[in-house]
Order: structure tokens, then sequence, then C-alpha cells
């Protein structure tokens, strides 16, 4: 599996089994040229929904329910403003996107996500909540791999976030993972650069 940062919320996930692509938008820069077969939209809003930008004809999720798409399971829940967190399943990898999440998580949510590999986080914006919640959300969740998005910093560095977690991380190019390469020793965070302008 291979992972690129689109910037805000936005991610292109390139399995075996197809190529998903979560909130594309172009606020911040032209969206690179991309394929999907798959586009999750959390928020109804145009920072997170834009299928229009995509070069395809990818099969749309806007709405919480059970999708199966090209051996591809996506599940989408029910969250606070009409945001939906999607669980993704390819590849033996259960990943998670909290979307455009602006508060901490019910007991029956965390419950439904069930700590999965890899976690896409908001990690500071004004817009969702912030380092301190993300924080508690990570450590309710238990992910293997966090991979924050939905922060207003142009030059990648999240500094009160990875503080926060005592970790420190450089930004790479793309994340390539398989099932095989996760290990028991605790968390990784996992900070992507931004693709296109």
């Amino acid at each position: 599996m291979e992972i690129w940062y689109l910037g805000r919320s936005s991610f292109r996930i390139r399995s075996q089994k197809g190529i998903i692509v979560t909130d594309p938008d172009d606020l911040r820069g032209k969206l690179p040229k991309i394929k999907a077969d798959i586009i999750t939209v959390s928020y109804e809003y145009p920072d997170h929904g834009r299928p229009d930008l995509i070069a395809s004809q990818p099969f749309i999720i806007r709405a919480p329910g059970e999708y199966e798409i090209r051996g591809i399971s996506v599940f989408g829940i029910t969250s606070f403003h009409q945001n939906t967190i999607y669980l993704i399943e390819t590849e033996g990898l259960k990943l998670c996107h909290l979307g455009n999440l602006d508060r901490q998580l019910e007991k029956e949510t965390l419950n439904q996500i069930n700590s999965p590999d890899i976690l896409f986080i908001p990690a500071g914006n004004s817009d969702a909540i912030g380092p301190k919640e993300a924080i508690k959300i990570i450590h309710q969740i238990e992910p293997k791999i966090i991979i924050p998005m939905h922060y207003q910093d142009k030059e990648l560095k999240i500094k009160e976030f990875l503080k926060a977690l005592d970790i420190k991380a450089t930004p790479i190019p793309k994340l390539i993972i398989k099932k095989a390469d996760l290990t028991s020793e605790g968390k990784k965070v996992v900070i992507l650069e931004r693709r296109g302008n």
C-alpha cells in the first residue's frame, strides 16, 4: 500500500485492489492529476468534497453505511456536525480517517473504530480538533501508525502535536507499507509531505 498526502484531509491510498482518495479539494493550490476508484467525502463542504477534481469516474461515498467496492471494504460512521468517519480495509490493513472531527469521540464510536492499524487524525486546525484533543483520541484508539492531517502549517512543522506525543518525525514524500511491516513496538507518527502546488 502506498499513501500520499494531498493536503488538508485529502489522501491518495493505492492498494493492489484499487485507489482511494479521501476528501479531494483544491483550496490550497492545485490538486495533482490523479485517478481514483473510490472517493470518500467526510464533510459536505468545498474543502472536503470535490470529486469533480478527480480524473476518472470513481465510486463516490458521501454518507455513513457499509460499502464493498473492488474488494475494498469501506464503513462510514456518523459523527458530529454531519462529519463521517471512514474505516477502510484492504490488503489486511485497517485504516481510520476521522474527517473533520471537532470533538472527542463517544464510547460507541470508539468501539466501532476498534484499534485501526493506521489513523488519519486532525492535528491542529481552527475547524477541527487540536493537538491536545488528538492526543487523547490516539490513546483511546491505540493505532500502530498515526498520520496527522488538517493542520495549518505550510512548512509541516507541527511541533505542538509532536511535542505532546513526545515523538520526533521527519516529513517523507509517501508511506509504503504492508501488513508484515507493522510491529507491536508502540505508536509511530508519519508526517507526509503535501503533493501538488
